[in-house]
């Protein structure tokens, strides 16, 4: 479940700038980042503000989410969720480095610039690409909830 969701991409979904469902033309893509992102940074609108100061996790390895759905939750909650998504042959990081989180973003073509933050993905035990394949699964109630 994703640690925090980001301030406008809650506005621009509720407002229906953007589609999580299946038919939905928005593409979801995953970016891993080499440190943990608090929730004061939660006011940021592009990935290339919330990347800023050395935070991506290098080498850059992106992933597109599929078949996302919306899950009923319990009571009155809903889960915006997909298929787990797979980094094949995840590549070590630079020195230093480890996958400390995940960013969840809209994709938009013309770059980081111009691409939207969804939410981030706070992992339990940070590591350091070797190559192998590597399968975040997603948790059964969705990636964001909404209540």
């Amino acid at each position: 479940m994703a640690s925090f969701v980001y301030d406008a991409f809650k506005e621009q979904l509720v407002q229906n700038e953007y589609g999580w469902a299946k038919g939905s033309p928005d593409t979801y893509k995953i970016l891993l980042l080499n440190t943990a992102i608090g929730t004061g940074d939660s006011d940021e609108t592009t990935v290339a503000a919330v990347i800023a100061g050395d935070l991506e996790y290098t080498p850059d390895q992106r992933e597109t989410i599929a078949s996302q759905s919306i899950t009923p939750g319990s009571g009155s909650t809903t889960g915006l969720d997909a298929a787990d998504t797979i980094f094949t042959t995840l590549a070590p990081g630079g020195v230093g480095e480890q996958v400390n989180s995940l960013l969840l973003y809209v994709h938009i073509a013309g770059g980081d610039a111009n691409c939207k933050p969804a939410a981030v993905f706070a992992l339990a035990t940070p590591f350091t690409g070797n190559g192998a394949t590597v399968t975040f699964t997603w948790n059964a109630a969705g990636l964001i909830t909404l209540s």
